[in-house]
């Protein structure tokens, strides 16, 4: 299991770092644009993250004699913590794309009908 969980920690900071702009958004809740402080800050610890997480995926791998059936257990379980990143994400997106949307006015009615 920690094998699986490592592999969807190094997945899913690789997708904040390629699109950290949105990822920036879940703890900065202004709009953009941000300080080039806060943006370096951001991307050096989104990029630490990935880092950490590949070399104590490489550990973990390396560390002892895995079987193929071990690695299909990984990604099975990995799999689950993905979907779960997955999800999150979506209604995440969905509630920034409403919150930035402008609000549509209703077509007014024909006078006489």
């Amino acid at each position: 299991m920690l094998l699986g969980f490592s592999f969807a920690a190094a997945v899913i900071s690789f997708l904040w770092n390629l699109d950290w702009r949105h990822y920036v958004w879940y703890w900065i809740k202004r709009d953009p644009p941000y300080s080039a402080l806060l943006e370096l800050g951001f991307r050096t610890s989104f990029l630490v993250s990935f880092l950490g997480a590949v070399v104590h995926l490489f550990h973990l791998i390396n560390e002892k004699r895995r079987g193929v059936g071990d690695f299909e257990r990984a990604a099975l379980f990995s799999l689950i913590w993905i979907v779960i990143f997955g999800a999150h994400d979506l209604v995440m997106r969905r509630r920034l794309r409403r919150k930035n949307q402008p609000p549509t006015s209703q077509p007014q009615p024909a006078p006489g009908s």
